[in-house]
């Protein structure tokens, strides 16, 4: 039995892991507040035991937490993915959003230090990220690729050589 529920959990580990790929962690959070519910009925069908008040008032402040998540997330579709690849023998790591994007002819200008959009400019930071990260990359004999995403936003490509 106890090889079965550690095959059972390591394959659950395994995918959950595997499902970060493919969607973002605050997507996938709410998912995982499923396990309360299964801990809390398995502790009942095995030991035949159940949480008292204040676990239960927790575990429903968790779960509303995350539901609030999954649901902010949709509601507002900022969020972002990064994803990791190996692709002719380079590391590739995308960073994607559906955020207000770069318009085209600004897409280079943002590399340079000190550049800010000026839908950007009401929040914080100095204009350098982009920049800092540009010249890592060709520091490293790489480069930094942005581009439009379809359907909005923007697609940010880190490209290092692996040796």
């Amino acid at each position: 039995m106890a090889a079965v529920i550690g095959i059972a959990g390591g394959t659950g580990h395994y995918l959950l892991a595997l499902a970060h790929r493919y969607a973002p962690a605050s997507v996938l959070g709410p998912f995982l507040y499923q396990q309360i519910v299964w801990m809390v009925l398995l502790g009942y069908l095995v030991f035949g035991d159940l949480p008292d008040a204040p676990v239960v008032a927790g575990c429903a402040i968790v779960i509303a937490s995350g539901g609030y998540l999954l649901w902010r997330e949709r509601k507002t579709k900022t969020a972002f993915l990064i994803a990791t690849r190996v692709e002719d023998g380079q590391a590739v790591i995308e960073v994607l959003d559906r955020g207000p994007g770069i318009p085209a002819a600004d897409i280079e200008r943002q590399k340079r230090p000190f550049i800010r959009l000026d839908g950007a400019r009401s929040g914080a930071g100095s204009g350098l990220g982009l920049a800092i990260v540009e010249r890592v990359a060709r520091a490293h004999g790489g480069r930094l690729e942005l581009a439009a995403r379809d359907g909005g936003g923007l697609a940010a490509r880190l490209v290092l050589a692996l040796r």
